[in-house]
Order: C-alpha cells, then structure tokens, then sequence
C-alpha cells in the first residue's frame, strides 16, 4: 500500500513545485508606480464625455489594472465609468465598470481588471463616461509619462501583480521539497538505501533552515543592523560589478571604488572575488543582481557549517554537532556576515571543513592527499579574497587533528606520530597556499616585480594591521591601535555589544567563557578531568585570540567585526561543556534511588 501511494505523493509534489516555480500562479497585490500627487500639475483635464484612449505595452507579465487622476467630477455624479481593454488586434480583452459615487478626485484612483493580463504586446485602454455631465481625468505631463505608454493624453499608471515568494523562496521551497521527497522515498525503499536517503533529507533541510536566517534574519529581529552590515566593505565589490556593468575602465585588481567615474583600485588584496563576480553579473544568459550573489553567499555558507555538523555528529556525538549548529544559526555575527560579498563567511570555514573531514580517517593516504589538495585550494582562495582572519582560518584548519592527537596520546603511539605528521604537512600545505596568493597579489602590487610587491605589502598593508606599525608611516588614525597593548585588545572582546546568540545576552560572555574552566577544577578535584575537552576548550580560545593579539592593530580598531572569531569553536564548545555537565548531573539524578 505504501508503495502504491508514493507515485501519487510524488506527482502531488512535482505538481506544487510546477505551479509555484516555473508557471508562477501564487501572485497577489495592485503594484504601481506613478509621481507623488503633490507633484501632478492639475490645471488641466480630459473630459470623459466623448472618452480617451491610451496606447500601451505592458512592462511585465500579470497587468492587474491602471491608476488614473480624476478631476471635475460633477456634483452629485451617478453615472459610470467604462475601461474597456483592447489588444493589438482590436479584439476586446477584458471591461471593467467603476461606479460614479465612488469616484475621487486630488489622488490616485486604482481601477481592478477583472483578471490579470499575461500577455506583453502593443495595447489600448479606453475610458468612457455615461450620462450628460462627465469628470475629466488629468491631462499628461510629458516629463511624468510612464515607460509603459505609447500614446495617451491623461496621466496614467500601470499596476501589477507580483509574485507571492521571491526567487529565493522559490528556492528555498524547492530545497525542501527535494528534503521531502527524499525522507518519502526513504519510507519505500530497502534499509541500505533508506538511510542514506534520510541523510539527505536532513541535509537539506538543516541547509535550508541556515540559508534563511542568514538571508532574511527571521530569528533575531533585536540585530538591527543586518541590513546595513559591512556594506562600505561589500561596495569594493559592487562597485566593480556597476563599473564592469557601466563600461568603466576597470584595472588589474579586483576591488575598488568608483569616484567621479573612475574606479580606484583597492590595492590590498588580489580581490579574486571581486573578479568572479564581475564576470557572473555580465553574464547575457540570465541577468544577476547583486542580491542574487548574496543568496548565492548565503547557501554556500549554510552548506559549508552543514557539512561539518554532519561530521562533527559523526565524530563526537549529536550533542556536540547540536552545540555548533545552533550557534552557527542564532550568532548575529555569523548572519550579519555571511551573505556578504566581500566577506566571503563560507571561505573562512572551508578549510575547517576540509581538516575535520581529513580527522575523520586519517588513516587512510588518499583521503590525507586529498585534504592536502584541499587544504592547499581553500587557503588560496581565502587569501586571494582577503588575508582577513587568516590566523584562525589556519588554526581552525588543523583543529580537530589536534585534538585526535591529545586523544591518541595514552592509546596508539604511531598514530599520534601519523597524525603530528599529517598536521604539520597540512599547515605546510597551507603556508604554501598564503604565500602563493602574496606573489600573485605582489606581481600586480608592483607592476611585475614580485620582490618589491611583497615588500610593498608587508610595509603597507601587514605593518599597519599587526604590531609593528611606527606613527611617523602611517595616518593619525592609526595611534592609539599602535599603542594599545595586546592584552587591551584581548579585553575589548570580552565585552559583546550584542547577543551572544538570540536569547543570550552579551554581557553573559565572561560567565559562558569562565563556566567550563570551573567545571574543568571540581573534575579535576574529582580525577575525572577530560583532558581531550580541555583541550578543546583552549586551543579554540587560542584560535580567536591568535588574530586578536597578531593582528592588534586590526582588533583595536575594528571591534564592529571581530568578535565573530569567537565563533571558530569558542562559544560553541563553552555551550557544549556546560549543557553536557548539566545533562549529565540530571542522568545521575535520575539514576539514583
């Protein structure tokens, strides 16, 4: 019976996905736009005694009806107003009758087509008024005529329906609908195969889940500035894709800032993916807005922590994954970033990704090769978008094979030795990866000369975000960073300004960071101390300090963005110590007489 019913599911389901996609049906809504009122000149009108006529072509699909300005409306006026429509061919398309008591006058009046009109092609409307006395409807202005109107003598506008979900819902809907089908599928199909079905189904749906918070913030409405977050950074890249798009000049890199006309190069960084974009919004196939890539960001973001939730349940237990997805959902730091087209989020976590998957059986030559490919790939293109964080991306690359080789320490000897080999190739790899982005950046820095454009960079660029900036090189701006000490700026981020994720408030943190330290000294008291976790707990607190104190210059002055390094493990795993202390002190609750 179950298998009778599944082609009857899956046929209802590709039905639904037909009619909201491709053929569009969910639509609603009167949309127009038309000059404000107070700016219509309304010395003039037509009367509607012997009628008018407009001449027009619809700018889009689903015209729903036209806006108009009635003037002279007669006292006490009981007639009606006819609009009949016409199409190219003269052929009546739909008539609408506005009764006469309802007319008024000094705003503009929506007048409903009975249903909408598909079709784009050349048009006519007519408006007709019964008996003697007849309003007028204001004359156009030439300067205000609609893009849509070919011939008319009244003001007029154009209203449309519009679809009820925006492409990104259609999509996210259609990444749940295929999370769906495959849990259905999973239901009718042998244990084997039902299992895996099942982990897709979740994949999906835990993807879709993230993408729609760091696309639209549904979770947190308290984080206020999601809208406007790091835009002056992300307008590096957008205003290359408006120069490109305009027929600017455009230059070697692949940032920059248009000024009077000219785009002025963002000379520090290579800016890869202001190249790629570029290229992707100048495609003739499908026009791509801005927003579009944004949505873009936003679904390799979400599929990237999914990825390492999936591993990290696998390798420590749902519990732990739970601990790093929720985090990755509810931070405001990691949704304010993660659509951004400068920041590239998923970049960040890619090599993360890549060392966890490389922990998972590391064993194994060819899985080690490949994550060094990876490894090697991922470091690349971060720095070639941005050498931003890159302390802890590299940190966070080899995280999780740190700790399998404090957990390897009393068990299995050569595979502690294999898996110190295998951390330092990987960081080497990695090394390999950062210094080949500084030769490519250098060979445009200098115009070929690749010595002198390291030189440039590391005088220009690494002096003046690390410690080692002199006041007489550099802006006034600059001082106080130069000056603050390493510890000062460790402190700055201890003291959140928002949430720690929604429902935790930031002045929380210092509690959140101390508990697991606490938890770790009554363990230790009682010889029960988790040395493999304490060593999570440090190395991912090291992880987020590292930038803060190497990149002190950087910390000190932009503490409107790196308080996200906590989110490379830190919160995570001081969440994860403190629910598993408490789960566990309720099991041995409940488990004593």
């Amino acid at each position: 019976m179950k298998k009778k019913l599944f082609p009857v599911v899956l046929a209802l389901a590709l039905l639904a996905f037909i009619l909201i996609v491709p053929f569009d049906v969910c639509r609603n809504g009167f949309f127009y736009e038309v000059p404000p009122v107070e700016e219509v000149p309304t010395d003039g009108a037509v009367s509607l005694q012997k009628g008018t006529s407009v001449d027009f072509v619809p700018a889009a699909k689903y015209l729903s009806g036209f806006v108009v300005m009635f003037e002279d409306i007669p006292d006490n006026y009981s007639g009606e107003i006819t609009v009949s429509l016409y199409d190219a061919s003269q052929n009546l398309v739909d008539t609408v009758t506005v009764s006469g008591n309802t007319l008024k006058s000094g705003q503009w009046f929506g007048i409903y087509l009975n249903s909408s009109v598909k079709k784009i092609e050349p048009m006519s409307v007519v408006f007709l008024s019964s008996g003697a006395d007849a309003p007028g409807l204001i004359r156009e202005v030439e300067t205000m005529r609609a893009s849509e109107t070919q011939a008319s003598e009244i003001m007029i506008g154009y209203a449309y329906a519009e679809s009820t979900f925006t492409p990104y819902e259609k999509a996210f809907f259609s990444m749940l609908l295929l999370g769906a089908l495959a849990f259905l599928a999973s239901v009718y199909t042998e244990n084997k195969k039902a299992a895996s079905l099942k982990r897709i189904a979740l994949f999906l749906v835990l993807t879709t889940v993230l993408a729609w918070n760091y696309t639209y913030n549904t979770i947190d409405k308290s984080n206020t500035t999601f809208d406007t977050f790091q835009k002056d950074s992300e307008a590096l890249v957008t205003d290359v894709i408006t120069a490109k798009q305009e027929g600017l000049a455009l230059n070697k890199y692949g940032l920059g800032t248009i000024k009077d006309q000219y785009l002025e190069p963002y000379e520090a960084q290579f800016g890869l993916h202001g190249k790629l974009f570029r290229h992707i919004a100048d495609n003739k196939i499908w026009p791509v807005q801005n927003e579009h890539l944004n949505f873009l960001c936003s679904v390799l973001t979400a599929v990237v922590f999914t990825s390492m939730v999936f591993l990290l349940n696998k390798k420590y237990g749902a519990l732990y994954a739970a601990c790093f997805y929720l985090t990755f959902w509810l931070s405001p730091w990691v949704v304010n970033f993660a659509r951004n087209l400068y920041w590239l989020e998923f970049t960040w976590f890619a090599p993360m990704l890549v060392g966890l998957y490389c922990s998972m059986d590391v064993t194994s030559q060819k899985r080690r090769l490949f994550c060094y490919a990876l490894t090697f790939s991922t470091i690349l293109v971060k720095c070639l978008c941005g050498y931003e964080y890159i302390s802890s991306i590299m940190m966070g690359l080899v995280a999780f094979l740190v700790f399998d080789f404090f957990a390897a320490a009393t068990k299995n000897r050569k595979e502690q030795w294999l898996i110190a080999r295998t951390i330092i190739i990987l960081g080497l790899v990695a090394l390999a990866g950062f210094f080949t982005a500084i030769v490519m950046h250098a060979g445009i820095r200098s115009n070929g000369s690749i010595l002198e454009g390291i030189k440039t960079i590391y005088e220009g660029d690494v002096l003046r975000r690390t410690s080692g900036g002199q006041i007489n090189d550099f802006s006034a701006i600059y001082y106080e960073s130069f000056n603050a000490s390493a510890w000062e700026v460790i402190c700055k981020y201890f003291t959140f300004s928002t949430e720690i994720i929604t429902g935790i408030r930031g002045n929380l943190f210092p509690l959140l960071s101390i508990t697991p330290l606490v938890l770790f000294a009554y363990e230790y008291k009682n010889q029960k101390l988790d040395w493999v976790l304490v060593s999570q707990y440090l190395y991912f607190m090291l992880t987020a300090v590292s930038w803060f104190a190497l990149a002190k210059s950087h910390s000190y002055i932009h503490t409107h963005m790196n308080f996200v390094l906590w989110y490379f493990g830190f919160v995570q795993i001081c969440i994860y110590i403190t629910v598993k202390h408490l789960k566990d002190y309720i099991e041995l609750r409940e488990s004593r007489p």
